[in-house]
């Protein structure tokens, strides 16, 4: 396919390989390929253009700390000792209240971040959420909001399911009420849109396209939002 336009465009990190003629590493996603392929869900996985280098994962990625389960389990950050919950860092930090947030938060703690300029800033975001009059408000809606996350990889699956393995349900109707669920929840995002920026915490989509600057890091208000 092309880089540019069309359905059969590449998606980024693919285009590298192909144009830096990484021969084994596509050689080894074509394998993943086949394999998904003999289970029927490599048009549903594959579609979603979602690639990420292995670096991001093995320690090439200078973002993030890389730490092993022994380590997670050695300093109890997920789980304690007798493999439960209580007494976890992820139990003593845990207060959020959507379930995307609590899946981030968890991938934080995973992957805690080495640079101080990031770190600050997050904690800079975290810190002026708390301050804010309005966080009570924004927390209420943000515990209406469904898990908007799983929903959306619902749509996208059930739009791109085969039609041999839809044999039971009404693919058009789950996916509809997928759908709605989703609009549901871009509205309450909207709600929540209009109070941070009448609480200045950051200018609000008009403001912005008059030239002003977002006023938090995008980072940091994902972690103060979950």
């Amino acid at each position: 396919g092309d880089k540019e336009g069309g359905d059969g465009a590449w998606p980024e990190l693919l285009a590298t390989m192909r144009d830096e003629n990484q021969k084994l590493a596509l050689s080894a996603l074509g394998g993943c390929v086949w394999y998904l392929r003999s289970l029927k869900l490599d048009t549903e996985l594959v579609s979603m253009r979602n690639f990420r280098s292995l670096g991001d994962f093995d320690g090439a990625c200078a973002e993030t700390l890389v730490i092993d389960g022994q380590t997670l389990a050695n300093l109890e950050i997920l789980e304690n000792g007798d493999g439960g919950a209580q007494g976890s860092v992820l139990k003593m930090l845990d207060r959020c209240v959507t379930a995307f947030g609590k899946r981030k938060l968890r991938s934080w703690l995973c992957a805690p971040l080495v640079n101080p300029a990031d770190i600050n800033a997050r904690l800079d975001a975290i810190e002026l959420l708390a301050a804010s009059p309005s966080r009570t408000s924004i927390t209420a809606l943000l515990r209406k909001l469904p898990d908007v996350e799983r929903n959306l990889s619902r749509v996208h699956i059930e739009a791109s399911a085969r039609k041999q393995g839809v044999m039971f349900d009404n693919s058009s109707a789950k996916k509809l009420r997928a759908f709605l669920l989703i609009l549901d929840a871009c509205q309450v995002l909207c709600d929540v849109q209009d109070k941070l920026a009448k609480g200045g915490l950051f200018k609000s989509g008009e403001e912005e396209a008059a030239g002003g600057d977002v006023a938090m890091e995008d980072a940091g208000a994902g972690g103060g939002l979950r």
